[in-house]
């Protein structure tokens, strides 16, 4: 009977385990997924604002200026670009930590499970297993020492 408890512990256990690291891994990824939704909108409006600036200037032809004033709004487009790939680098990161911790879960349910199976029978001499807590063989009926 011990054996049975001891697996729905192992089960429990891994339950809780993978809830934990999936919620986890929920809000973390969620808060990245956002900064980058963020960011991504603010590379839309420098892009925006670098086409105008552009086009502002061929309409002008005013060629001295240009690179002055282009350049810093290239400059912000790639901090833009650099904090998203941080960002997806991180969620990669998360995701890859919450597959460790779900195999270390499995592994110790595992263990669990193979440590309850062994020790919830109790062999005979005549290669029968017996219940844990027999005291006698129900095949031959010889004593066990338990």
């Amino acid at each position: 009977m011990a054996g049975v408890f001891d697996k729905l512990i192992a089960g429990v256990n891994k339950g809780v385990t993978t809830v934990g690291a999936n919620s986890k891994a929920l809000i973390e990824k969620t808060k990245h997924n956002t900064a980058i939704s963020a960011l991504e909108n603010e590379r839309d409006k420098f892009l925006k604002s670098l086409g105008q600036q552009i086009y502002d200037k061929y309409r002008a032809d005013d060629s001295a200026t240009f690179d002055d004033v282009v350049v810093g709004t290239i400059s912000e487009i790639g901090r833009c670009n650099e904090t998203i790939a941080r960002h997806r680098d991180e969620i990669k990161r998360i995701d890859e930590e919450v597959k460790r911790v779900l195999a270390e879960a499995d592994e110790a349910a595992a263990v669990a499970s193979a440590s309850s199976a062994s020790s919830s029978e109790s062999g005979c001499t005549c290669g029968f297993e017996n219940p844990l807590n027999s005291k006698f063989c129900a095949k031959c009926g010889k004593s066990l020492n338990t």
